[in-house]
């Protein structure tokens, strides 16, 4: 038998649509953020449009990227990338928290 254990992982990069109404839905989300250290990126205009058609439906008003856990990593893998295995999922998120200016509050 297989057994596999869940942890709670927090998202790697958390991507927020602004143009959702009413704005009070998602309003907790920024604050949550900043205190667990989960960088935020909040898209303008009708993003929640935008986002809905990459994913091939109406709409959507949050994505959040989990850190991606190969089962099988072996020692090969961990000496790519420094010691770290990337695929283009973890890379995107490397790259667009790289651009997310740091606060200082």
């Amino acid at each position: 038998t297989t057994t596999s254990t869940t942890t709670a992982t927090k998202p790697s990069l958390i991507v927020l649509a602004r143009d959702l109404h009413p704005p009070t839905m998602l309003v907790h989300i920024p604050p949550l953020a900043q205190q667990l250290g989960i960088p935020l990126l909040l898209l303008p205009g009708r993003a929640s449009i935008e986002l809905g058609n990459a994913l091939n439906i109406q709409r959507t008003s949050i994505m959040m990227f989990f850190p991606f856990q190969h089962e099988n990593q072996g020692e090969e893998e961990e000496e790519e990338e420094g010691g770290k295995s990337l695929d283009p999922i973890d890379s995107f998120v490397e790259f667009v928290k790289d651009q997310i200016p740091v606060s200082t509050t």
